[in-house]
């Protein structure tokens, strides 16, 4: 790098605990860490060897980055609050807020660096290489250095809109957020029959890694797949929470219209019928 580049970390959650370490071992300067939790900030300012504060005030205003790793809903208010400078560039790492929550007649430079990806304060360093990295600017300029920083952590970077990035977040929920509240309630079901969700690990992982080689909708497989609408109506027979007979009925549904369509139709249109 050209200079030293300095980086206020405005948050020392999950996301900010595992990406630090990393820019800073890529030759970053990380100056002073801020969480509204001063226990938070004060345990990842140490392990950067940094300084750190509570009050948004104390924040340092030589900064050249202020890397903002926040909750969605304070994200907005928070960067209000940041020092105001027309050399600094402002990111913040939400998939589902409009790089505009940073634009300022203050400020020149704002952007945003979203790494796809769901974060533990133990997630390890060298996933963030295999991470892609979504990433933009209010100018050149601003995507430009954007795209250094990015560049200096992932293998894997795109520029991405605001309105595409919404959609991308979108679709990180259906593969992530909605796939774990299956396993909950694929958990419980376990639990009845007194056995540990680890018994599935070892499917989960070779579904996983079958999708590096072929697409999710050739690697679909079960009941709904084979249009095997016996075993579909045996299953169902199973359940008895409500809630959870709609996930199957809705998913099971789903997957025939995808495989079986024209047998779908058809059922669609007997029912129809007078």
């Amino acid at each position: 790098m050209e200079k030293d580049i300095k980086i206020a970390l405005i948050g020392a959650g999950n996301v900010a605990s595992v990406l630090a370490p990393v820019l800073q071992k890529a030759g970053y300067s990380i100056i002073h860490v801020w969480s509204r939790h001063k226990e938070h900030a004060q345990v990842l300012a140490q392990q950067l060897h940094t300084c750190y504060s509570h009050n948004i005030k104390d924040v340092p205003q030589n900064a050249d980055v202020y890397l903002i790793a926040v909750k969605d809903d304070s994200l907005a208010d928070i960067a209000r609050q940041l020092p105001h400078s027309h050399t600094a560039l402002y990111l913040h790492t939400a998939g589902n807020q409009s790089i505009s929550v940073l634009k300022s007649t203050d400020r020149r430079y704002w952007g945003v660096l979203y790494p796809l990806q769901t974060f533990t304060k133990d997630t390890p360093p060298a996933h963030l290489q295999q991470t892609s990295f979504f990433i933009e600017g209010n100018c050149p300029v601003a995507e430009e250095r954007t795209l250094a920083i990015a560049n200096k952590i992932s293998r894997h970077v795109y520029p991405l809109t605001t309105s595409e990035r919404l959609k991308l977040h979108l679709a990180g929920v259906f593969a992530n957020n909605f796939t774990n509240c299956l396993y909950i309630i694929t958990e419980k079901m376990l639990n009845e029959l007194h056995l540990p969700f680890s018994v599935l690990i070892p499917m989960i992982e070779t579904a996983t890694l079958k999708l590096q080689h072929v697409s999710p909708l050739e690697a679909q497989t079960g009941p709904a797949r084979r249009g095997d609408k016996k075993v579909i109506a045996e299953e169902r027979q199973l359940l008895t929470c409500p809630s959870t007979i709609a996930i199957y009925d809705l998913l099971s549904q789903y997957i025939l219209n995808q495989y079986h369509p024209s047998a779908t139709n058809t059922e669609e249109q007997k029912t129809q019928q007078p």
